[in-house]
């Protein structure tokens, strides 16, 4: 393989593997294994910015065994040559060892902000954002961050640990797509803002809504979801484009 051709970063989120019915989740997970193989050739990066799983947590000896599959292809990506980030979001965001040991991945502190091909990137999942959801904002989300929660969950056995975080996660997701008063408005606001104080391209995600901004030769994209839409982004040549997977082949990219 010609590593020179690897010169895209793409962006991808909000899968939520593990949270719809068994024939969804295959047809979902058959679409993201097609997409890490077809990304192969020419990723640079890969950013995961946030929920690919619906609920992860990384046990002394013990990970959720229902995403191996994509965990081998994210693997090999990274074998490729491919750097490929994690950035937790509010049902993965106890990423940990295993992650990076293992699989190879990167997990940056969210949000980040780093440099490539002399432009600004600021990439967070976005869970941040709505402060008229008070209590996720002020409650659930410090909680879900703070590293006590982490250790007492730890405690709990790992089978009923995982259920007990599946049934969670579910209860969450259906709580926060509740629809709040302007909340794309909100997330395109809030990248307008960073984009005027100096950063080129704002990476958001969580309100799973695909959106690509533009404002004079800077963007904002929001990555939008993996079990709908099947949106992602893509940077080239200075050119930020939102695209929608079709199939396994170039051709079938729109």
């Amino acid at each position: 393989m010609d590593v020179n051709r690897k010169n895209k970063i793409y962006f991808l989120s909000d899968a939520h593997l593990g949270a719809q019915d068994p024939s969804t989740e295959a047809k979902k997970e058959q679409k993201l294994l097609q997409f890490f193989k077809l990304i192969q050739e020419d990723a640079d990066i890969l950013f995961l910015v946030g929920d690919i799983f619906d609920f992860w947590f990384e046990y002394f000896r013990t990970i959720p065994n229902r995403y191996f599959k994509v965990l081998k292809a994210l693997s090999t990506l990274v074998e490729s040559g491919t750097r490929v980030y994690f950035i937790g979001g509010n049902h993965d965001l106890w990423g940990g060892d295993y992650l990076q040991r293992e699989v190879g991945l990167i997990i940056p502190e969210d949000p980040l902000i780093i440099e490539l091909y002399n432009k600004k990137f600021y990439l967070s999942h976005g869970d941040g954002i709505l402060k008229s959801n008070w209590h996720y904002y002020y409650f659930t989300r410090p909680m879900l961050k703070s590293k006590i929660t982490r250790f007492v969950f730890k405690m709990l056995h790992p089978d009923l640990g995982i259920l007990l975080g599946q049934l969670v996660s579910n209860r969450r997701r259906l709580y926060n797509h509740k629809r709040y008063p302007d909340v794309e408005k909100a997330y395109q606001d809030f990248a307008l803002n960073l984009l005027k104080s100096g950063l080129d391209y704002v990476i958001l995600a969580h309100i799973h809504q695909p959106a690509l901004l533009t404002e004079g030769n800077k963007a904002y994209l929001n990555s939008g979801n993996w079990y709908r839409h099947f949106s992602y982004g893509v940077y080239e040549n200075g050119q930020l484009e939102l695209k929608y997977f079709k199939g396994p082949h170039r051709n079938a990219e729109g």
